[in-house]
Protein backbone atom coordinates (compact mmCIF):
# COMPACT_ATOMS: atom_id res chain seq x y z
CA UNK A 1 0.00 0.00 0.00
CA UNK A 2 1.36 3.31 -0.71
CA UNK A 3 -0.08 5.25 2.00
CA UNK A 4 -2.52 7.07 0.23
CA UNK A 5 -5.59 4.97 1.25
CA UNK A 6 -8.35 7.14 -0.58
CA UNK A 7 -5.97 7.32 -3.80
CA UNK A 8 -3.37 10.03 -5.19
CA UNK A 9 -6.04 11.79 -7.03
CA UNK A 10 -7.77 12.75 -4.03
CA UNK A 11 -4.24 13.31 -2.51
CA UNK A 12 -3.73 16.22 -5.06
CA UNK A 13 -6.65 17.42 -4.33
CA UNK A 14 -6.32 17.82 -1.05
CA UNK A 15 -3.21 19.94 -1.70
CA UNK A 16 -4.38 22.36 -4.65
CA UNK A 17 -4.90 25.37 -3.43
CA UNK A 18 -7.85 27.50 -3.79
CA UNK A 19 -8.58 30.73 -5.60
CA UNK A 20 -11.01 33.52 -4.97
CA UNK A 21 -13.77 34.36 -7.05
CA UNK A 22 -11.93 37.06 -8.87
CA UNK A 23 -9.13 34.48 -9.43
CA UNK A 24 -6.60 36.09 -6.74
CA UNK A 25 -4.61 32.50 -5.72
CA UNK A 26 -4.55 31.32 -2.08
CA UNK A 27 -1.95 29.50 -0.14
CA UNK A 28 -4.62 27.61 1.97
CA UNK A 29 -5.97 24.09 0.61
CA UNK A 30 -8.33 21.39 2.18
CA UNK A 31 -7.08 22.18 5.85
CA UNK A 32 -3.39 22.87 5.06
CA UNK A 33 -1.31 25.54 4.50
CA UNK A 34 0.89 25.62 1.05
CA UNK A 35 3.64 27.88 0.30
CA UNK A 36 7.78 27.80 -0.70
CA UNK A 37 10.07 27.90 1.80
CA UNK A 38 13.77 27.67 1.17
CA UNK A 39 13.02 26.68 -2.57
CA UNK A 40 11.05 23.94 -1.45
CA UNK A 41 7.13 23.30 -1.71
CA UNK A 42 5.68 22.76 2.23
CA UNK A 43 2.59 21.89 3.36
CA UNK A 44 1.52 23.11 6.81
CA UNK A 45 -0.73 22.38 9.41
CA UNK A 46 -2.01 23.48 12.69
CA UNK A 47 -3.83 23.86 15.78
CA UNK A 48 -4.20 24.40 19.49
CA UNK A 49 -6.01 23.72 22.66
CA UNK A 50 -5.20 25.94 25.70
CA UNK A 51 -2.36 25.58 26.68
CA UNK A 52 -1.23 23.06 23.80
CA UNK A 53 -0.33 23.76 20.26
CA UNK A 54 0.54 21.67 17.21
CA UNK A 55 2.29 22.11 13.89
CA UNK A 56 3.02 19.48 11.09
CA UNK A 57 5.57 20.56 8.36
CA UNK A 58 5.67 18.28 5.65
CA UNK A 59 8.51 18.97 2.51
CA UNK A 60 7.53 15.57 -0.23
CA UNK A 61 9.52 16.97 -2.63
CA UNK A 62 12.82 16.16 -0.37
CA UNK A 63 10.86 13.72 1.99
CA UNK A 64 10.54 15.27 4.99
CA UNK A 65 7.84 15.55 7.50
CA UNK A 66 7.92 17.72 11.13
CA UNK A 67 5.39 16.98 13.66
CA UNK A 68 5.53 19.15 17.00
CA UNK A 69 3.45 19.21 20.44
CA UNK A 70 4.02 21.83 22.81
CA UNK A 71 2.94 23.65 25.83
CA UNK A 72 3.97 26.81 23.96
CA UNK A 73 0.54 29.36 22.58
CA UNK A 74 3.29 31.39 20.25
CA UNK A 75 2.09 29.91 17.64
CA UNK A 76 4.78 32.12 15.52
CA UNK A 77 7.49 30.89 17.35
CA UNK A 78 5.96 27.03 16.54
CA UNK A 79 5.86 27.59 13.37
CA UNK A 80 9.32 28.91 12.75
CA UNK A 81 10.77 26.05 15.38
CA UNK A 82 8.82 23.38 12.64
CA UNK A 83 10.36 25.31 9.37
CA UNK A 84 14.21 25.43 10.86
CA UNK A 85 13.54 21.75 11.68
CA UNK A 86 12.61 20.49 8.66
CA UNK A 87 15.38 22.84 7.16
CA UNK A 88 18.10 21.13 8.97
CA UNK A 89 16.78 17.61 8.05
CA UNK A 90 16.38 18.57 4.53
CA UNK A 91 20.43 19.64 4.68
Amino acid sequence: MNGLALGSAVHALAEEPGELDDGSPLDYAWGVRIFEHAGRRTVSHGGSWPTWSAKTIRQPDVGVSVAILTTSEDAETVTAFALALADRLAG
